[in-house]
């Protein structure tokens, strides 16, 4: 019901289907219940079943189509019928085929993606880890592989009779045809002299009726020619009489007249010349009669040969026109035929066109996943480092806080119990007693605002003096040089220099006022990525809608 794209496939497919690849698929679950009973009965072994109404496999997510360039999903690389979709799901899941190990172990340690991974050799890395791999002793995987290549090889050999017995049927359909003709053009003669026969019987018919009618005729002129015979054959006899006395006379006259000839023939007399002259004629008429009979049968023959010549030219023209109709039928045909073997090759040529097209948009679609993954994990690394200087810069606002809220209440001390302070600027009087912690923490928020626009460490320094709503700046100018120059000014010093640190740390994680700018044109750049990556994976579908659309249109023609 399935098998691989392509023959690389073949051993990494039958690994992902396992003991699944003998699995028979079944429309409903009451199917497959009663043929488990059947085999039971009939003690026919074991099988699995995939019942259609009740698989109900988990979607696969679409990124794992992009994990890597080197790696795909099981599902895509099988061809099936769409009603089965859920049979292969259930069979393969969420498996990718990977080209190589380094790939599949890449994928499964280092992405650690949750689908189970699968090299082209068989080789299997599961969701757990463990990593399985190796030849079997009787094939295996690739006994199991084998088996598509014997289906193809079985298909190609029922194809092969399949199409040696219509060649034979051809055969003898030419055969038949070839008989058909021969016994059409015997029909045909024999229409043909059956059609001059019927005119031949209807001519001797009408002859006949014609000599029929003749006879009637002619009976009838000897019935009434009887009587005037019967006068003519007295008259005949008289007449013969008559002559024989005048032949007799002539005869008796001709002697003396003929006897010089007579002698000089050496015959008896002029009678018997006549005797010997008469039979001689007599002959020569009756081959003259001969001869005319002939020529009238001859021209009877020359007539009917004429009548058959005329209708054997006028089946020729038939024939010559069906010819040239058949050579036209032809001409057409082959005009035909030149004009879809020419659309085949400019099919075939876009075809190949829009394979190269696929190509280059899969690389560029590979180039363009890669450089996604590059921005993203830039804008991750990014991220973490912001998070980091955020914290860091927070713990530091903290511990100025502290030290501002400190000296506020040093001074509010002083205020409270009437400790006389030097000020050079300010008076305590003027400093609130219930919103010291407040402004304090204004004047950090403040103090850490000016060291995010980037002010030197001299302002820092005079703004850590300069607090308070008034500005209270302590005048240490009156203290005695000894104690200037004795611990406390050692302390004071001490606590300059604390306060120094401080200020060069936090202006040390004082983030660059440009890298939010660069997050939002990271961000923007990843966005125009993921809309050309988008953009070539429409490109990539609409190409392939079309390879398969072709394909359709060449598989019709």
């Amino acid at each position: 019901l399935c098998r691989p794209t392509q023959h690389k496939y073949d051993t990494s497919v039958a690994t992902v289907l396992g003991r699944l690849m003998d699995a028979v698929v079944v429309d409903r679950q009451s199917t497959a219940l009663e043929c488990i009973a059947y085999m039971k009965e009939q003690r026919a072994g074991q099988a699995t079943f995939l019942p259609l109404d009740a698989l109900q496999p988990a979607p696969v997510s679409d990124s794992l189509r992009h994990a890597h360039r080197g790696a795909r999903l099981a599902t895509d690389v099988l061809q099936y019928d769409a009603s089965i979709e859920a049979a292969v799901l259930h069979a393969c899941g969420s498996a990718l085929i990977c080209d190589t190990v380094d790939v599949a172990r890449h994928l499964a340690y280092e992405r650690r993606l949750d689908a189970k991974t699968v090299t082209l050799d068989g080789t299997i890395i599961h969701r757990s880890g463990l990593i399985t791999g190796g030849t079997a002793a009787q094939g295996g995987q690739h006994a199991q592989a084998k088996r598509w290549e014997a289906a193809a090889i079985e298909k190609l050999r029922r194809a092969r009779d399949r199409l040696t017995e219509e060649l034979q049927d051809v055969a003898r359909e030419r055969r038949r045809l070839a008989k058909d003709e021969l016994l059409d053009s015997k029909v045909s003669g024999l229409q043909t002299r059956h059609q001059i026969a019927r005119e031949t019987v209807d001519a001797l018919s009408r002859k006949i009726q014609g000599v029929a009618t003749e006879r009637v005729h002619a009976e009838t002129q000897i019935s009434a020619a009887e009587p005037i015979a019967a006068e003519a054959a007295q008259s005949l006899q008289a007449k013969r009489d008559l002559r024989s006395q005048v032949v007799s006379r002539i005869r008796s006259a001709a002697q003396p007249i003929f006897a010089e000839f007579c002698a000089r023939l050496a015959i008896d007399s002029i009678d018997a010349f006549e005797s010997q002259l008469l039979p001689a004629t007599e002959a020569c008429d009756e081959r003259r009669l001969q001869f005319t009979t002939q020529l009238a049968r001859l021209d009877s023959q020359r007539a009917f040969e004429s009548k058959q010549l005329e209708a054997v030219e006028a089946h020729l023209s038939q024939l010559a026109q069906s010819l040239q109709a058949a050579r036209n039928s032809l001409s057409e045909l082959q005009a035909e035929l030149g004009n879809e073997q020419r659309q085949m090759d400019a099919s075939v040529a876009q075809i190949e066109t829009l394979r190269s097209e696929l190509a280059a948009l899969r690389r560029k679609y590979g180039d363009v996943t890669d450089d996604v993954q590059a921005a993203r994990l830039n804008v991750e690394q990014g991220q973490r480092e912001l998070d980091a200087m955020t914290k860091d810069l927070s713990a530091k606002a903290t511990e100025l806080e502290r030290a501002m809220a400190d000296r506020a209440a040093v001074l509010r001390r002083c205020k409270i119990e009437d400790i006389p302070l030097p000020l050079r600027q300010g008076s305590l009087q003027a400093l609130a007693l219930d919103t010291g912690v407040v402004s304090e923490s204004q004047t950090a928020e403040a103090y850490l605002s000016q060291l995010s626009l980037g002010d030197n460490s001299t302002q820092a320094s005079n703004s850590m003096v300069e607090i308070g709503d008034e500005d209270i700046v302590v005048d240490y100018s009156t203290l005695p040089l000894q104690a200037r120059d004795g611990v406390a000014a050692t302390i004071d010093q001490k606590y300059t220099q604390d306060l120094a640190r401080l200020v060069a740390e936090i202006e040390a994680l004082n983030p660059n006022p440009h890298a939010r700018e660069r997050l939002e044109a990271a961000r923007g750049r990843l966005q125009e990525i993921e809309a050309e990556h988008n953009a070539a994976r429409q490109e990539a579908r609409d190409a392939k809608t079309a390879f398969q659309t072709l394909r359709r249109r060449r598989h019709e023609l």
